[in-house]
């Protein structure tokens, strides 16, 4: 069995796709899986032992059948709706392909044509409003790959570990707040994030953490600005790489955010 997945989503929906990993190694210890994704999520699932490889996905989605036919695939599951790389996947004539049918939502990617090349394809119903690794994890079950172990798994490399040790302070209660959201609609606002810190300092004596990128700058300063001097910070936005976010938040003892990338990476190392 040689498996291609393919998640073209953000952070998080990579992070809930990991359990899929698994689930595959351990039906097909000796396959190979190939994961495709953007350059972000590559480095998100670093070191992870189940993957053969990782392909970086182009914009026009033309480079999959040369990849398809190189490594001699012959398993495609698409974790998402996506009308040219479902053309792209078919015209490489690839034994199985496993695609989503949305139930119970909309995707805008589920178009017309979509639906037509979905016929050419084993289909399995994904429902919105329910647990997304689980669902993710049917989505294998048209390869004889049946599992409702859902944890989240992301490594990090010793270097990484040691850096992010250096970087935290010793002896104290680590609170880690991403005040950003990279979406609008999840937008909580910098003061909300700074009165729950400042709670939880006052209360149980904590360090608070910032974790950030050049997205949130806005965020992290209003965040900031609202935190009373009294308040032990150490601002991180900005200053880290995905290994090292990863190393970070690995090493808190307690993660605050809305719904967005960075709360995935703290479930996936059990931090509350």
């Amino acid at each position: 069995m040689n498996l291609l997945i393919i998640q073209s989503a953000k952070l998080g929906d990579m992070v809930c796709t990991t359990p899929l990993f698994r689930a595959f190694r351990e039906t097909y210890p000796q396959g190979n899986l190939y994961i495709m994704g953007n350059a972000v999520n590559r480095e998100v699932v670093a070191g992870n032992p189940h993957i053969t490889e990782y392909f970086v996905q182009s914009k026009n989605n033309r480079d999959v059948r040369v990849l398809l036919r190189e490594k001699n695939i012959t398993a495609v599951v698409c974790t998402s709706p996506n009308p040219g790389l479902l053309w792209q996947v078919l015209r490489a004539r690839v034994e199985t392909v496993v695609v989503p049918r949305i139930v119970g939502g909309w995707s805008p990617y589920a178009t017309k044509t979509y639906r037509l090349l979905s016929l050419f394809a084993t289909k399995v119903p994904i429902r919105f409003g329910e647990y997304m690794p689980r669902q993710y994890l049917a989505l294998l079950e048209p390869l004889g790959v049946h599992s409702g172990d859902t944890r989240k798994e992301l490594y990090v490399s010793p270097e990484a570990l040691r850096r992010g040790a250096e970087l935290l302070p010793k002896h104290t209660f680590l609170v880690c707040v991403a005040p950003g959201a990279g979406n609008t609609i999840k937008e909580w606002g910098g003061p909300r994030f700074a009165e729950v810190a400042t709670m939880v300092a006052e209360c149980w004596g904590a360090t608070i953490v910032i974790v950030g990128g050049v997205g949130d700058r806005s965020h992290v300063a209003d965040m900031k600005e609202n935190i009373p001097g009294r308040v032990s910070v150490v601002d991180l936005s900005e200053k880290l790489s995905l290994e090292e976010l990863k190393a970070v938040i690995s090493q808190v003892h307690l993660f605050v955010s809305v719904d967005t990338g960075p709360i995935y990476i703290a479930e996936a190392f059990s931090v509350p």
